[in-house]
């Protein structure tokens, strides 16, 4: 048996939000030899993680989860319980679209976060701009360094869902490791 992770003393505070260690995180991972101990931890941590995230942002915002999908927001209950049903249809036809290409996630979660001002969203995403310089307006991102999840900025639902289209298939094809160009189009393409 290996020691127990103590997520909240790996916590890091970057740009005001709460980050896992997550290089320590994976090194822990690793040693769990057993496939549904190593699917619950992950699936533990991602919540874990997010749970800080949550107070740190407000009591506006909550965490939800609903099968294997969990959202961070304010959005309202029905725009939300309308968010979960558009992911699972989005995440249902994606690999019939891209059929034999696309992969839903292994492990963990379906991860969306959305912020409720862009100056919160962008200081978020900010964290993980490879080099600094100005940047197009972004309307979402999938992140997929630590653990895979995509952010979005609160909109009315039909303004988001081809945000979230387009970063469920970033999610799809990171296993892939295609070229930017490459999966940038397949992605824009999918969207539509």
């Amino acid at each position: 048996c290996i020691e127990a992770f103590r997520l909240a003393e790996l916590m890091q505070i970057i740009n005001g939000l709460p980050v896992p260690d997550w290089d320590k995180f994976h090194d822990w991972y690793k040693r769990i030899e057993e496939p549904n101990k190593e699917n619950k931890a992950w699936g533990e941590c991602e919540i874990g993680w997010l749970l800080h995230l949550r107070d740190a942002l407000g009591a506006n915002y909550s965490l939800r989860n609903e099968g294997e999908i969990l959202i961070l927001s304010s959005i309202d209950e029905n725009v939300l319980k309308a968010t979960f049903d558009f992911i699972a249809r989005t995440n249902r036809h994606i690999p019939k679209l891209l059929n034999g290409i696309a992969a839903s996630p292994e492990r963990g979660y379906d991860i969306m976060i959305v912020f409720d001002d862009e100056k919160t969203y962008y200081n978020y995403v900010s964290r993980y701009d490879s080099e600094p310089g100005e940047y197009a307006y972004s309307g979402g991102m999938f992140i997929d360094q630590g653990c895979g999840h995509f952010v979005t900025i609160k909109q009315d639902l039909t303004a988001m869902e081809p945000t979230i289209a387009h970063e469920l298939t970033h999610a799809a094809l990171s296993d892939l490791d295609l070229p930017l160009w490459l999966d940038e189009g397949i992605t824009v393409n999918t969207e539509h």
